[in-house]
């Protein structure tokens, strides 16, 4: 069966037993004792979802277009000392319709590493009405 390995329980099963119906575990597969989700990770994707209201969906798109590519992030995140740099790269970040539920919009944004409270505060200037 998907995801499981020879002497390991059915993590999958066990998981989605616990998880509430929209949340679910496809797969799983054993890493190395030193890996680190958090520092050994080749991408990551991030949702975001705003309540659409007075949103300003142009502008939205607009703005994460100009955040793909290469950017010191510094300003959008808590600093931590040992972080060495803070430029990172996205890949991608997409702003569109989002249905359940109605009037939400929202989209991926991709990169390989985020930073600390990054995307809170990159949604909070997004929805800044100043």
């Amino acid at each position: 069966a998907e995801g499981v390995v020879a002497g390991e329980m059915d993590y999958v099963r066990v998981l989605n037993r616990v998880l509430p119906p929209d949340v679910r575990v496809v797969s799983w597969a054993p890493v190395a004792a030193d890996f680190s989700a958090r520092f050994d990770a080749t991408s990551r994707t991030y949702h975001y979802f705003f309540a659409r209201g007075k949103l300003d969906i142009a502008a939205m798109r607009d703005a994460a277009r100009r955040l793909v590519g290469e950017h010191d992030y510094r300003n959008f995140c808590k600093l931590d000392p040992n972080v060495s740099s803070f430029v990172r790269r996205i890949s991608a970040f997409e702003v569109r319709p989002v249905e359940p539920p109605p009037g939400t919009v929202g989209g991926p944004g991709e990169g390989r590493a985020g930073l600390a409270g990054e995307g809170r505060a990159g949604a909070a200037a997004a929805d800044d009405d100043d």
